[in-house]
């Protein structure tokens, strides 16, 4: 909105859970999809990440740190049709809208199906799964799926020898 004073430098998920958030940001992988509406400008209310921040294990890229500002963030203006994917790990705001005009998006989140709370969740509101558009519905599973196998032994049978997913050679040279 119009005098917002932007979005602290935050990531999307806490991982054990948070009184923010609850449960709901504790995925262990997520991604959020920003769709812009409106042009993101300078005086916009732009977008702010601090690059590659999603891959640092030190203690300052905690899920639970937030920061005013950092020296290496860099902002994002672009035109409104815009997608911008980021991982829930990733710091990142936005600055304050000083523009007359609102700057409003879509947000959407997408995690595997093992990637689920550590702990239940709401689920979908009665009827939204049942009302959605066919197309959609496949994507609209129950949101306390896990598929996590909490007690494992050490040498299961059956263990796998091939897993493409992991292999570095699909990423290239």
């Amino acid at each position: 909105m119009p005098g917002s004073p932007g979005i602290s430098i935050h990531t999307d998920g806490q991982p054990h859970g948070s009184d923010l958030f609850g449960y709901e940001g504790s995925c262990a992988r997520l991604l959020r999809v920003l769709y812009y509406l409106d042009e993101l400008t300078p005086d916009r209310a732009p977008f702010r990440l601090i690059p590659r921040t999603h891959l640092s294990f030190h203690a300052d890229a905690s899920p639970y740190v937030r920061y005013k500002s950092h020296p290496e963030e860099i902002t994002l203006v672009a035109p409104a049709g815009t997608a911008v994917i980021v991982s829930s790990m990733l710091l990142h705001g936005s600055h304050a809208n000083r523009d007359e005009q609102p700057r409003e998006l879509v947000q959407l989140g997408y995690r595997p199906s093992w990637a689920g709370p550590i702990q239940p969740v709401d689920e979908w509101a009665p009827g939204l799964v049942e009302g959605a558009p066919e197309i959609a519905k496949p994507y609209l599973k129950p949101l306390n799926t896990t598929h996590a196998q909490w007690v494992q032994p050490h040498k299961p049978e059956g263990m796998r020898t091939e897993a493409k997913g992991i292999n570095p050679s699909r990423w290239g040279d």
